[in-house]
């Protein structure tokens, strides 16, 4: 599976790592997943490293979807900040698309986009 993820209790965040391509599906399974994942801490940041990601096929209605999905379980799950690490230009644009649908008013999660895995790190730590 391209999009997976592990909770790192010792460094108190979750990370979800997608490789190869990346289809709606997948990337809306994963973060179902991980919100309902019971061992995932209240107030959990995530890091999202989509680096080795080849091609995006991810659309717009899945970008609604995660969002929506993040600020309905919000309540639960508590304020947390969600860092997504890019490499290519295109998957910036769609990375700045995702912030852009997740800043939902009802929401409490931060999404930030970052270029570099050390700065995504820095910034939810």
């Amino acid at each position: 599976m391209p999009a997976s993820y592990v909770i790192d209790t010792e460094a108190n965040r979750a990370v979800i790592t997608a490789t190869a391509r990346l289809t709606d599906d997948e990337l809306v399974a994963c973060v179902i997943e991980l919100r309902n994942d019971p061992d995932l801490p209240m107030g959990c940041p995530t890091l999202s490293d989509l680096t080795q990601v080849t091609h995006m096929d991810v659309t717009m209605e899945s970008f609604e979807t995660i969002a929506k999905i993040m600020t309905d379980t919000d309540e639960r799950r508590g304020a947390a900040k969600v860092a997504i690490v890019v490499g290519k230009e295109g998957d910036l644009l769609l990375g700045k698309l995702f912030a852009a649908v997740g800043r939902i008013p009802k929401g409490q999660t931060s999404i930030e986009i970052f270029r570099s895995k050390a700065e995504a790190e820095a910034w939810i730590s």
